[in-house]
């Protein structure tokens, strides 16, 4: 008899605890982070790595319409259109969501910067794209200073709502800020249970820039291919940093609303913001004055 309880009342116990766990997600969905640039940025986003363009478009279409406004692709990977039609695909308006790309070594430097986002803008089949990231700092081919320094001419003239760098070490970090006074709105690293970069994540707890981790998501064989979650302090597996969420402005709060300004009917290549929404480069006023403010924290 005791037997026929238990598994009448297991199916209940783990129905329950599925929506506890779907209402959480849907939560931290809605949750956005204030960028350094005036940005915001979902919580939780989703990851588009290693699926091809078939597959990514169908996966985008069913995750916004599960409620992920964060989509998140890079030119290595391939499937930038795929993300494109997802996201034409699923009906939600541009403006609700935030999609974020990366280009190659190929693209480092100051005019090659701004090519790179032409290009995945055009794969993407968008207008714009908001969050533009250095894939890799590729230390040895050291021309990652100067992708930075195009990068920071984007955003200053419009083009781009947020920059940052993805995979970047903090020697790499400090290098790039001491040489354009300009810090990374993000810098987007692995993170999980058995990576917990620490170092990383303690230049990300500064007060002028935002870790955000990617976490590997393990499906069954039945699954398809394996997918990344990208996320502001938590991931899709149900990890999340022992410490709070490296959130990095000035308050720290986090904002629930991640509407973004209304695009103007011109050029596909107008910038989608203007007056005192468009994004503007913040500058360090000396190395010297960003390293204390980083020993303060510690």
């Amino acid at each position: 008899m005791r037997r026929r309880v238990r598994s009448r009342l297991a199916p209940a116990t783990h129905s329950g605890e599925r929506a506890g766990l779907r209402g959480r997600q849907n939560v931290c969905m809605a949750e956005t982070i204030p960028l350094l640039h005036g940005a915001t940025i979902p919580r939780l986003g989703f990851g588009t790595s290693p699926m091809d363009d078939a597959t990514t478009e169908t996966a985008v279409a069913t995750a916004i319409e599960a409620g992920y406004r964060l989509v998140d692709t890079a030119e290595n990977y391939a499937n930038e259109r795929g993300v494109g039609r997802g996201i034409k695909a699923s009906g939600v308006p541009r403006e609700q969501l935030f999609v974020t790309t990366k280009f190659n070594k190929r693209w480092h430097g100051v005019e090659l910067a701004a090519q790179a986002l032409e290009r995945s803008i055009d794969r993407l089949g968008l207008d714009y794209v908001d969050l533009l990231l250095i894939h890799w700092p590729n230390p040895r081919q050291d021309r990652y200073v100067q992708a930075w320094e195009g990068l920071v001419q984007l955003l200053e003239q419009g083009r781009v709502r947020a920059i940052g760098t993805s995979n970047f070490k903090p020697t790499h970090l400090d290098r790039i800020i001491e040489a354009t006074g300009v810090v990374p709105d993000v810098n987007q690293i692995q993170l999980s249970p058995s990576v917990t970069r620490t170092a990383a994540r303690w230049v990300g707890a500064a007060p002028t820039s935002c870790a955000i981790p990617s976490s590997p998501s393990w499906p069954s064989a039945t699954d398809g291919p394996r997918r990344r979650s990208c996320c502001a302090g938590t991931s899709s597996s149900g990890w999340s940093p022992s410490r709070s969420p490296p959130t990095l402005t000035g308050s720290g709060r986090t904002s629930t609303s991640s509407t973004s300004p209304s695009r103007p009917k011109t050029s596909p290549r107008s910038p989608p913001w203007t007056g005192a929404s468009r994004p503007r480069s913040i500058r360090t006023s000396s190395a010297t004055e960003e390293r204390k403010s980083r020993s303060a924290i510690r």
